[in-house]
């Protein structure tokens, strides 16, 4: 997509031409180590895949999205991954920041970024950036080509609807929805 372009651009021509994005071709070999990587919990590959120069997103204690180096990326990647089971990873596009860029959605986007409160978006991604056959920049992505992202909020609010409609009611169906079990709770 040209960028520099005075051309206006609708909704529609912007998903057509991300869709068009060659970036998977012309990177797949790394977007399969990268998966690789992942998928064999390969700690030591991770840090030759990536950029010396990069930044990449990481969260500190607090849950706050900060870059770090490499080095650091790694480390926090890998103490991740070691306790984690990986259940599916999906390759999707970015549609924000860096239209077009692959994105790596794992576990449904639950991993490796914790949610720090009910108004952040529910999948988050770990967006690519390439140059010279590796990783220069790794971002936390929340908006796709492929798939709806909402707020933990606008979920539960959606699971506490389809509840009120099988029969609950709306404190029944909030209570649940929570993770209150009525079986072993007293209110």
């Amino acid at each position: 997509m040209n960028t520099c372009s005075n051309t206006k651009l609708n909704k529609c021509d912007v998903i057509e031409e991300v869709k068009k994005n060659n970036c998977y071709e012309e990177h797949s070999a790394i977007l399969k180590h990268f998966k690789d990587i992942i998928i064999d919990k390969n700690l030591v590959a991770i840090e030759d895949l990536l950029s010396e120069t990069g930044e990449y997103d990481i969260q500190n204690q607090d849950l706050d999205t900060t870059s770090v180096s490499k080095i650091q990326f790694a480390d926090w990647f890998c103490s991740l991954l070691k306790k984690e089971d990986i259940i599916s990873i999906d390759i999707d596009q970015c549609l924000f920041c860096k239209i077009g860029n692959p994105v790596f959605i794992i576990n449904g986007g639950s991993f490796p970024r914790k949610i720090k409160s009910h108004s952040e978006m529910y999948i988050t991604g770990l967006m690519l950036e390439i140059e010279n056959d590796k990783i220069s920049n790794i971002t936390f992505c929340y908006s796709f080509l492929n798939r709806e992202n909402n707020s933990v909020f606008n979920n539960n609010i959606k699971k506490v609807k389809e509840l009120e409609n099988s029969g609950l009611s709306t404190s029944q169906a909030s209570m649940q929805v929570l993770g209150f079990d009525f079986t072993k709770s007293k209110f």
